[in-house]
């Protein structure tokens, strides 16, 4: 069949005419200054006593332009597209603090005590500006805004080391976020730490030998938002403007707000041992720790008309982390002309959410993120939610999934919580080698135990997804091939897929060429490649996710480095 398509017409949802791209431009710079100045002064009558100051700032001006013909079909309707904006950036930052530090060798005691100040603060803005089409006509503008974000420090340090083998450190810090109200503004950390070394012998085969045992409390106030304890209006944009005699009034948008907003808080608590062997040429360490996070801050989700907003972010429930890390050094081969160095570390950790309502609820299903994870007591944060999906040799059956309650009936209530983006293992290693004038290297890490919901393979992997719209081409996820969906299967955890990897993030190799030009100039080469090789049995464009939702990500680049040093 045949489809009669009207003289003149422009589909507007199809932008992918090769000759308007081509036309198009998209133009961006940017100027950025950055000053520091650091100044550290040492008093002539207590020479055990030193101040230091630095200020620094950074400043950044950036302009963009974009510029759409008639020949690119999304703007031929507008008549032709163009629009530049500018943004702004000004950072500040100002620290000092005093350092006292001596030895009394009359006591074998070291004292080292620091009392510091920071000032840090950030600020944006953005003027307003308008879309116009080719003959200079409005199609749309934007507001002007700036938010600004100011941190306060104050903190105290204590070092302190007995006959080189007790030592001491004790830490407390106040700091205070223009992000929260002033009744909540302020949150206090202390931490402490006390290790002895129980062997320290060169001349041993266990050369050393020291345990550590630590406790600590750290704050997270980045929430991303500046005012979410304000009640703010935003203004409408043009397109949604009220017509009142003959003109276009622009509204205000009332947002959510939290003025109970503060701190979160994350105590750690971990012992440890470290060792060395053979000349130190084999060391490592054993560590346990248990971290718990309360005052969790979550954009959560809110029930019909509780505030101004669907969800914003509020002080929810407690989580805990518990791990153990092991991590070894060593030089397995060592001559004068020949070094090997290799070190690996690998580190378990469980994740589980212990609180989440002021009250015990044993039946509270939790708060959803997005469509397909959830924070729920006992799982792991942000599990992910979905229904088990059916199979007929080894293929998908489209809307078939397991009835969990056996009602007969496949609803939400079906879903299960099943995977985590987690990874409950984490590796690295690194190698070096070393052969008179020529180096080499590289560094690998791994992850096990994550995994991701691949939301391009399923919003773009169905029949209905390549259909489109009217005259539009639309790209397909290759999922389709397997699968032969005919709708969207949002839920299915199909989606939810092994995202464990070994990434070679960096190999390296270099020679020192020496002396050249009538020794004038000294010659290194070197070589580097960058995200060298990845492994995984995922299928999407990348396993190593962010919170674990693969959307329409570009994949990670691989950068390739070649570098000619000269030294005069």
């Amino acid at each position: 069949s045949s489809t009669s398509i009207p003289d003149g017409f422009v589909n507007p949802k199809n932008p992918f005419n090769p000759m308007g791209i081509l036309q198009s431009l998209k133009k961006s710079s940017a100027n950025k200054f950055m000053g520091n100045i650091v100044a550290d002064y040492r008093f002539h009558f207590l020479p055990e006593l030193r101040a230091n100051l630095n200020l620094a700032v950074e400043n950044t001006d950036g302009k963009y332009s974009e510029y759409h013909p008639l020949t690119q079909a999304s703007y031929a309707r507008s008549g032709g597209s163009r629009y530049a904006r500018e943004q702004g950036k000004r950072n500040k930052t100002a620290e000092f603090y005093l350092n006292y530090n001596k030895a009394f060798r009359s006591i074998k005691s070291t004292v080292d005590l620091t009392a510091g100040y920071g000032y840090y603060d950030f600020k944006y803005g953005v003027p307003a500006y308008v879309s116009t089409n080719l003959n200079g006509d409005v199609i749309w503008t934007n507001n002007a805004d700036s938010a600004q974000n100011t941190l306060i420090s104050y903190y105290l340090r204590l070092n302190y080391k007995f006959n080189d083998r007790l030592m001491l450190t004790g830490t407390v810090r106040t700091d205070g976020s223009s992000r929260f109200a002033p009744a909540t503004r302020w949150g206090t950390f202390p931490s402490g730490a006390l290790a002895y070394q129980f062997i320290n012998n060169p001349n041993s085969k266990l050369n050393s030998l020291k345990a550590r045992i630590g406790y600590g409390i750290t704050g997270q106030q980045d929430i991303g938002s500046y005012y979410a304890y304000i009640p703010t209006y935003t203004i409408a944009p043009t397109n949604n403007a009220y017509y009142i005699n003959g003109n276009f009034i622009n509204g205000y948008t009332p947002g959510g707000y939290n003025t109970s907003l503060k701190w979160e808080s994350t105590s750690i608590a971990n012992f440890a041992v470290d060792f060395g062997l053979f000349n130190n040429r084999l060391s490592g360490s054993l560590e346990f720790y248990k971290k718990k996070t309360s005052d969790m801050l979550i954009n959560a989700k809110l029930p019909a008309g509780a505030n101004l907003a669907s969800s914003i972010f509020q002080n929810i429930g407690s989580m805990e982390n518990t791990g153990v890390e092991f991590s070894i050094n060593s030089t397995p081969v060592k001559t004068k002309n020949f070094q090997w160095d290799a070190n690996f570390y690998i580190t378990y950790n469980e994740n589980k959410v212990t609180k989440l309502t002021q009250y015990s609820q044993p039946d509270f299903q939790g708060y959803p993120v997005g469509s397909v994870q959830i924070i729920k007591v006992g799982y792991p944060a942000y599990s992910f939610i979905s229904y088990q999906q059916r199979y007929d040799k080894g293929k998908p059956i489209e809307n078939g999934y397991v009835d969990f309650n056996g009602d007969g009936i496949i609803n939400a209530d079906d879903r299960y919580i099943g995977k985590s983006p987690l990874p409950k293992y984490i590796m690295g290693f690194s190698s070096s080698v070393q052969y008179k004038k020529f180096n080499a290297g590289l560094v690998a890490r791994a992850n096990m135990g994550n995994y991701v919901y691949n939301n391009y393979a399923a919003a773009a992997g169905h029949q209905t997804w390549m259909a489109g719209t009217f005259l539009t081409a639309v790209n397909a996820s290759s999922s389709i091939l397997q699968t032969n969906f005919k709708t969207l299967q949002t839920y299915s955890d199909y989606y939810i897929q092994n995202a464990s990897f070994l990434k070679i993030d960096n190999i390296s190799a270099g020679y020192h060429v020496g002396k050249i030009l009538n020794n004038v100039a000294d010659l290194t080469i070197s070589a580097v490649v960058q995200n060298a090789i990845v492994f995984t049995k995922y299928s999407g464009v990348d396993p190593e996710i962010a919170g674990g939702l693969d959307g329409y990500n570009y994949p990670r680049s691989r950068i390739y480095n070649l570098a000619l040093k000269l030294q005069f």
